[in-house]
């Protein structure tokens, strides 16, 4: 565990403290900020300007939630040292004011690469979420990279989520809804198979054959 923020000088006295008590949340950690008030003499002002600076100095990462297109929260990652690219990393979440570990693990030599994974990437599994009702975790790296080699097989994130609310609409309340999760929908095999199904039926759509995934009688 690195304490090169302890050591930083440009850092205040404020935020160090905020970074330290941050650090000592056990894993699956609920934290309103108003319940970190409590903690501190500080005012709700001074907590949320400490913040501010970790944030600036690179010590939080904060990636922006979005939901149904409507941004939900934001997801923190607390940054032991910044500048050197071995990190231990844990992570937060903030979502109305809720500060939250889901306890990401440092499997990346490069955490920028893990925090920019899951920028780029989630969406599908946010997605995913949305429509079965689960909480399928953003940090699973394995998910994360399925993801990122659909798109190099050819799909865009945008048809990705596409094809997930084809299947989903497609397999809940059947026997196969059991199989809506990550390790499975994207998947190479899996994913081609739905990829081509969702494509066919699009096309026939468009040419005015299928209404709502059933072939019309053309007779």
């Amino acid at each position: 565990m690195s304490n090169r923020w302890i050591r930083d000088t440009s850092l205040s006295a404020k935020a160090k403290g905020i970074f330290a008590y941050l650090l000592t949340l056990p894993d699956n950690w609920d934290l309103h900020i108003t319940e970190l008030l409590t903690h501190f003499t500080n005012g709700e002002k001074s907590i949320r300007n400490g913040i501010r600076e970790l944030t600036k100095k690179g010590y939080i990462h904060c990636v922006v939630l979005r939901k149904d297109n409507k941004i939900s929260g934001n997801e923190y990652f607390l940054i032991q040292d910044p500048q050197n690219q071995k990190q231990d990393v844990q992570n937060r979440h903030v979502e109305n004011e809720v500060l939250l570990n889901t306890n990401i693990p440092n499997t990346d030599n490069n955490i920028n690469t893990l925090v920019d994974l899951i920028a780029k990437y989630r969406s599908p599994i946010e997605v995913l979420n949305n429509l079965t009702g689960r909480n399928f975790k953003f940090d699973n790296r394995t998910v994360l990279s399925n993801i990122k080699a659909r798109v190099k097989d050819g799909s865009p994130i945008e048809e990705i989520c596409e094809v997930i609310k084809f299947i989903c609409k497609k397999r809940m309340g059947t026997e196969f809804e059991m199989y809506l999760r990550p390790s499975t929908v994207f998947n190479k095999t899996k994913y081609g198979n739905y990829l081509e199904e969702y494509k066919y039926l699009t096309n026939r759509q468009k040419c005015g054959t299928v209404t709502s995934g059933v072939l019309k009688d053309l007779n």
